[in-house]
């Protein structure tokens, strides 16, 4: 009986430094790369290899991505406020719907405006560019558009 209390105390040690040294692997590795559709620069390089820009191209393709992350940066900061302002609201006891349902379309029209200003900036990049161009850019535009947005989510099981 002794024997088998010892086998017992010394599985349970091995299987112990065992999920130890899974937990430090798991907690220590580095993190791995963003996914390749990721940010910003991904997307640039992608629409000049693809469209095959000329350097005057890209030079007019910088200049637009510069106006257009201006904006975007503007809208987005005057997004927030605008939902924090929202939320804020949350907090009145003597809520005030007509308020509400205001702030709430005050948030629609600058996402209104995010989504215009995102097409008026690829209308101005498709009209630079040739009309051999111009049908690779129909044919990529969806495909640059998913990865310019979040990472896809994971399927839930």
């Amino acid at each position: 009986m002794n024997k088998n209390l010892a086998v017992w105390k010394w599985a349970t040690i091995v299987m112990l430094l065992c999920n130890m040294g899974l937990m430090a692997f798991v907690l220590l590795r580095p993190c791995p790369p963003p996914p390749p559709h990721g940010g910003p620069h991904g997307v640039d390089k992608f629409i000049i290899n693809e469209l095959e820009l000329d350097e005057q191209q890209i030079a007019k393709f910088d200049l637009l991505k510069k106006e257009h992350r201006s904006k975007m940066e503007k809208l987005r900061k005057s997004g927030r406020k605008l939902r924090n302002v929202y939320f804020e609201q949350l907090k009145n006891t003597k809520e005030n719907d007509s308020l509400v349902r205001a702030r709430a379309t005050a948030i629609g029209i600058n996402q209104q405006e995010i989504e215009l200003a995102t097409y008026i900036h690829f209308k101005s990049l498709r009209n630079m560019l040739t009309e051999t161009q111009k049908e690779i850019f129909d044919s990529i535009i969806q495909e640059v558009l998913r990865r310019m947005g979040p990472p896809p989510k994971h399927a839930e099981k």
